[in-house]
């Protein structure tokens, strides 16, 4: 006899929350039995996996809508087709994230920069960023974009301004 498992049942054993379980129901990801003495839904072992199946492509960052394309594919191409897609969204956030890290990257090299000035350093206070005055002066070129940086110069300036994050600043 097959063995039937209620909602919180099933999110217990698979650590999720019996709300996301009702959504993945409700954008059609699942379809779920009713018991029909109470109305409650009622689960089978294969629901379980297909429910694990969901949580893992949402933990590949997979959307509910391209694991809907996923499920109902009906063709290797189509599969192909979604995964492709996938995998060029995370590549496309590995670049933003890599960015963001060189961003960091650049934040470190000036506080390091200004922790090595042969004078103290003076923290002003600004709307959104710290800026530390020092002789020399940092001009920082972005792209409108992603504020990717595009090109740092230094030059001897006096009471110039390094500043803490990617912006043009101008002494």
């Amino acid at each position: 006899m097959e063995k039937f498992y209620h909602i919180t049942e099933v999110a217990k054993k698979l650590g999720v929350s019996a709300a996301a379980i009702r959504l993945y129901e409700k954008k059609g990801l699942i379809s779920v039995k009713k018991d029909p003495r109470n109305g409650y839904r009622i689960f089978t072992e294969e629901d379980i996996y297909k429910i694990w199946s969901i949580f893992f492509h949402r933990s590949l960052s997979m959307k509910i809508d391209s694991i809907n394309e996923l499920k109902h594919a009906e063709s290797l191409k189509a599969i192909c087709e979604v995964v492709e897609a996938q995998k060029e969204l995370t590549q496309q956030a590995l670049a933003r994230e890599k960015q963001l890290l060189a961003m960091w990257d650049m934040y470190d090299r000036y506080i390091a920069r200004a922790k090595s000035a042969d004078k103290a350093v003076k923290i002003v206070d600004s709307e959104s960023l710290h800026f530390f005055e020092i002789d020399d002066f940092i001009t920082v070129k972005t792209s409108a974009f992603w504020r990717q940086p595009l090109a740092v110069s230094v030059r001897k300036r006096t009471k110039g301004i390094i500043a803490s994050f990617v912006s043009v600043i101008s002494p």
